[in-house]
């Protein structure tokens, strides 16, 4: 069903309104492979509970990781796919209208070419920074935190169980 949604919002980023210098109405795309990412690395988590017999076998772990990390990358980026190809097509026209300005522009130290020129540097130094990605910075932590610290915490606690037991039982 995730897998459902990811593809509505793909197939809506091909036709909602965008604006690459204000992306916050974007959010929800990136929400909605956020959450699925979530969702994924919480059965990630979950599955620690097959070792419950306290004895640590990695390929139960690997296993897990080799669905786990796919899946969350492929339902984190589906939502916001389009939405991305659309942003980035408009970053680059907008970069070639504005170093097409930048070349038809005088050059010389006059304040008037200097005026003229200056703000046209200004905007591609500006479009240039722009994120084709629908993501703010919240999110990106929120990614981090939830998407990066369970599955390293999981894996450290695992090295951890089986150091001490290499300690103990020497």
């Amino acid at each position: 069903s995730r897998i459902h949604v990811g593809g509505v919002f793909r197939d809506a980023g091909r036709q909602v309104p965008i604006d690459p210098y204000d992306i916050s109405p974007l959010e929800p795309f990136a929400r909605a492979g956020m959450l699925d990412m979530l969702l994924t690395v919480g059965a990630l988590v979950l599955s620690t509970i097959q070792s419950i017999d306290a004895e640590f076998r990695w390929y139960n772990y690997s296993w897990a990781l080799l669905v786990a990390v796919p899946a969350a990358s492929v339902l984190l980026l589906r939502p916001m796919s389009t939405i991305h190809a659309r942003l980035k097509e408009h970053k680059q026209a907008d970069m070639a209208g504005v170093s097409a300005l930048i070349r038809e522009a005088p050059k010389s130290l006059e304040s008037q070419a200097v005026a003229a020129l200056e703000p046209l540097l200004q905007r591609r130094d500006r479009i240039a920074e722009l994120s084709t990605w629908p993501i703010n910075t919240a999110m990106i932590s929120r990614l981090i935190l939830y998407g990066v610290i369970p599955p390293v915490a999981w894996i450290a606690a695992a090295l951890v169980e089986q150091l001490v037991e290499g300690l103990v039982g020497a």
